[in-house]
């Protein structure tokens, strides 16, 4: 054993292999062995290296924080972040300038907050593996402070704002089968792709394109940034 300071350890029997620290500081009892524990404020597990702050050994993390009382059936974890209140959350500050937290809100929901300071959360792609990391991903989505939701686009104006390729094809009493409809929709998506993406096209009673199917369906390209589609249900009549 390592005792270092006034009146440590000094419970301890057949333990062995501890390290201690502090003023009138103890392994858990007199016979624990393998125990880390500085100032009752770092206590760790020296047989598997687990550590935790203010924490709980038995809990199975490599580094834990807080105190919380945590069933072990999940596996072991890299990170545990525990409370006893049951709201455990992480701050993030800028300086004092913009603050942001994860956690687990009063309503047991799992929460990201932002402050109104702030332009809003980002999920990003594909960044590049540097200390900079945040900045230089490619956004996937994008939330703003005031709801509005945006996939593939840096900031959204509208409730969801999507980026992407769409096919269209009207649907009328002359219209074939479902697998056909089905059909002619993927081509129209496909070629709206081959478009330059973020477009839409649809079937359409005018001169080819240029990416027109194979198929010999005619198709329109639609790429005015107003453009919108209106979703209707379709039921048998």
């Amino acid at each position: 054993n390592v005792f270092i300071g006034y009146q440590v350890g000094d419970v301890t029997t057949t333990g062995s292999d501890n390290i201690v620290i502090g003023h009138n500081i103890d392994p858990s009892s007199a016979t624990a062995s393998n125990e880390l524990n500085i100032g009752g404020a770092i206590i760790g597990n020296l047989s598997n290296n687990h550590v935790g702050v203010a924490g709980n050994t038995a809990v199975d993390a490599l580094f834990s924080i807080g105190p919380g009382e945590v069933d072990n059936s999940g596996g072991t974890h890299e990170l545990l972040i525990s409370d006893v209140t049951g709201q455990p959350n992480i701050l993030f500050s800028d300086s004092g300038n913009d603050e942001s937290a994860l956690g687990i809100t009063n309503d047991d929901y799992f929460a990201i907050a932002t402050e109104d300071t702030q332009s809003g959360i980002q999920f990003k792609t594909n960044a590049v593996f540097t200390n900079d990391m945040l900045n230089t991903g490619t956004v996937a989505m994008t939330i703003q402070t005031d709801g509005d939701v945006g996939i593939g686009i840096t900031n959204p104006n509208v409730a969801l704002d999507v980026s992407g390729s769409i096919g269209l094809v009207m649907i009328n009493r002359m219209s074939g089968s479902l697998s056909e409809l089905m059909s002619a929709a993927d081509l129209a998506c496909y070629a709206a792709k081959d478009s330059g993406r973020d477009t839409a096209v649809d079937k359409a009673d005018s001169k080819a394109s240029s990416s027109q199917p194979s198929s010999g369906m005619v198709w329109r390209r639609t790429d005015r940034p107003d453009s919108r589609a209106k979703i209707s249900p379709v039921m048998n009549v």
